[in-house]
This record gives structure tokens, sequence and C-alpha cells, in this order.
């Protein structure tokens, strides 16, 4: 599979470590001081060298702030392309794990695959398979069947229509659809490649039962979900633990242990990068129950206390739409923000009054203090190499804060914002000091 990556900064470079060997052949990037340059011994040319003598390749657009890259193909008309933030995670993980390890730890030992998805993903895929010499066809719709025929991919059938596939190949379709039921026994294993949903991942390796324990524990209680902006303060932190409040504190929080007294109940991870750094103070930090991603690898390589749960993020950079799970065991959304992983989390808990705190809700380019601590160098360094929109990256924090809202109206989950000050107004706002006059710990 040979394509053309649009973009070459942060993310469209580490593409090399993660794709096949030799799978990008070229790069595009507006930048006229790049055009004629190499990376990695990989040229970089112009959209029009691409128009004129690539065209025959698909493109894969990897920045965040893709529409105007949109607007460009569609005038010219060019059709065959992939949206890096719409991929499954795998395909732009932080640590850099290439593919290929990716598909060996899924311990594809069967014979026969069906793949289901029209995404780069599933291309790739595709030819691991292949090369571990399986049987393997698409299984697709009218839309997915032309999209991949375009990209040189025959090997195709339509659900709608006859096919003339070997049926006896198969054993079993794991999919709930009722089209299929009737043909289960006759299918072999479906390898699901939605782009960016956790049904990709139900009937997959990626699903963690032990989470299935929390589930309601926490009826009809309340929390406060603790967020590391920089309205937080040690006091608001001394109150908490006063009244017993039960709490959710996120990724730099630990900081905060030599000066208050407040632990959280409940202490989440979703920053892969983060998560590795700091592995040794996230397994020291003495909360009662920890949820670290799974996409961690470095967190995980040695064993972890038994308060230590895996938790798989769905990691969602759309700006249309982000869902919300309400199967932590299958994985959880999140959009830019580990609070939206934490309110999750919350409601699968059953708490149906939960208070936002320290959520500011702000740039992460904001000049002067950006968190409640002082940040550690891995956060300058990380921050310093930031390359996208931070507005965009607000947009998809707000966006996923207004699906959650939505999710939790419709279960009469009740949602308020405590921090003081701040630019987040998808909830009612609620005064922190007076939480605490009606319910005494």
């Amino acid at each position: 599979m040979k394509i053309i990556v649009w973009g070459i900064g942060v993310i469209g470079k580490r593409l090399l470590n993660i794709f096949p060997t030799d799978s990008i052949v070229g790069y595009i990037d507006s930048n006229v001081e790049l055009i004629g340059k190499t990376y990695n011994q990989v040229p970089v040319i112009s959209f029009e060298k691409y128009l004129s003598e690539y065209s025959e390749l698909p493109l894969l657009i990897s920045p965040l702030n893709n529409m105007p890259i949109i607007e460009q193909l569609d005038k010219q008309k060019v059709d065959r392309y992939w949206i890096l933030s719409e991929e499954p995670m795998d395909m732009y993980s932080f640590d850099e794990r290439r593919l290929s390890d990716v598909f060996e730890s899924e311990n594809y030992d069967l014979d026969a695959y069906i793949i289901k998805g029209n995404s780069l993903y599933s291309l790739f895929l595709y030819d691991y398979l292949l090369i571990k010499n399986k049987h393997v066809v698409f299984l697709s719709d009218n839309d997915t069947e032309t999209h991949i025929k375009t990209h040189g991919y025959s090997a195709v059938f339509n659900v709608e229509t006859e096919s003339v596939l070997d049926w006896d190949l198969y054993d079993e379709l794991l999919i709930e659809d009722d089209y299929y039921q009737s043909s289960r026994e006759r299918y072999s294993q479906l390898i699901s490649c939605k782009c960016s949903t956790i049904d990709a991942v139900k009937k997959k390796y990626r699903t963690y039962p032990e989470l299935k324990k929390f589930k309601g524990i926490h009826k009809a209680q309340r929390c406060v979900i603790v967020a590391n902006g920089p309205s937080l303060t040690m006091d608001d932190l001394n109150t908490i633990s006063e009244y017993n409040e039960i709490s959710f504190g996120v990724n730099g929080i630990h900081k905060a242990g030599t000066k208050s007294s407040w632990r959280p109940d409940y202490y989440v991870l979703s920053d892969i990068n983060y998560t590795n750094y700091e592995r040794d103070k996230i397994i020291g930090y003495d909360s009662k129950t920890k949820f670290v991603l799974d996409g961690a690898h470095k967190f995980w390589e040695k064993d972890v206390p038994e308060n230590v749960y895996k938790f798989y993020c769905s990691t969602v950079y759309s700006l249309k739409s982000i869902d919300v799970s309400d199967e932590i065991e299958y994985g959880i959304y999140v959009g830019m923000t580990v609070i939206h992983v934490c309110l999750q989390i919350a409601m699968y808990m059953g708490f149906d009054e939960i208070y936002l705190l320290g959520a500011d809700t702000t740039s992460y380019n904001t000049k002067g203090r950006s968190h409640f601590i002082e940040r550690s160098e891995y956060v300058d360094e990380a921050l310093s190499k930031r390359t996208n929109h931070p507005d965009l990256d607000i947009q998809r924090v707000v966006l996923g804060y207004k699906s959650i809202k939505k999710f939790a109206d419709v279960r009469g989950i009740r949602i308020y914002n405590a921090t003081r000050g701040g630019a987040l107004e998808v909830f009612e706002r609620k005064e922190f000091d007076k939480l605490f006059h009606y319910h005494p710990g």
C-alpha cells in the first residue's frame, strides 16, 4: 500500500515510524520553503506536483485543521483520500508503535478473515493478513465497495447482493446484525475496522470485563471531578477532603500530594506520553483506584498493583460529533480532555449529581499559568512541539461536553460546573463554596 501524506508536521513525521516501511512515498506541504526537500529520504512536494505526477496514489490528510485541505481536494475533484483523525487510534499512536506490532499483538491465528470497514487501517490490515497467508475479503456496502476498489483492492464482496464468496471457508461472523443471523455458522472471524468507534473493539481483544464491577456502585450519589485548571486551589482540595466528598483526580494532580491531605477516590489518566513519563509517581500516588488507558504501553510493561485498571481510550478528533460510552468495559471516548473520560466513568458508576472543579477550558497555549501546579519538563517540551491549532482543541473539548450533557440529560443525570471563572458554559454554574452547607461528610 503506497500513499502520499499531506502535512509534514509532528504528526505527519511520526507516521514514518508507525506505518509499514516504504508505504509513505511522499509528503505534501503548503510551506513553500519545504518543497523540494526530503525528510528521512521521503520527498516533500507541492499539491500541483501531486496532481501532475502522483495522482494515481491516494492521500492521507494528517493535520487536525483539515477543512482547507479538503476544500482544495474537492475543488480539484480528488476523492481518493483518508483523514487521519477519523482513523482508529492505532494509526497515530503517540508512542509510535508500528502497525505490524499492533497486528501481531492481536493474534490473528485463524485461516480466514472478513474485514468490515473502508479505512486506510483496514487496507494495511488486509495487506498484513495476506502476507501471513490468510484468506481475506472485505465486507462492504455499495459505498465501501466503490471506495475500496478505487484503491486497487478487488477482493470485495457486497452484502446487499449475491456473492461468489466461498461460504464454506467461514465458520462464524462475530456481529449481532439480524441480517447475518441465518448465516452465522458460515462465516469466520469479522475484523471491524470502523473508524474511531468502540464498536470496532467490542468483539475483539480490547475488552476489560473487570471494569463491570464498577457499574452502578455509586447509584444516586454525588461526586466532584477535579480538573487541573489554574483556578483550582489547595484550599479547594482540602475542602473536598474535609467533607469526605467522593472525587476524581486526573493526570498531574499527584503533584499536590505533598501539599494537601486530599486524595482522589478515583485517579484517571488518558495521556499516553504523560502516563509513560510519570509511571513511578503515578504508581506511588496513594489514590484508592486508578484508571489508566491501555495505549500507554510502557506503563503496562511492568506489573502494576491490583487497584490499577486498564481501559480502552478512543480518542476522537472530529469537529462533527463525539460519542459517549455507557459500557466502559468496551472503551471510553475522549475529545481532547481526560475530563470526558471521568464523566463517562462517573455516569457508569451511577452518580447522578456531578460537579466539575478546575475545568477552566482555556487554550493549551494560554500564557502564564495554564495548570493548577507548575508544569513538568515533559509538559513544557510537549507544548513546545505542539503544531496544531489550540482553538480547534478547545472546540473539540466543548463538543465533547455538549455530547455528554445531552447523554446525561436524557438519563436524569445532573452535571454542574463549579469552576471559578473559566470558559466552560455548557453546564449550569454552581458556586463551589456553597456546596457543602447541606452535604457534610
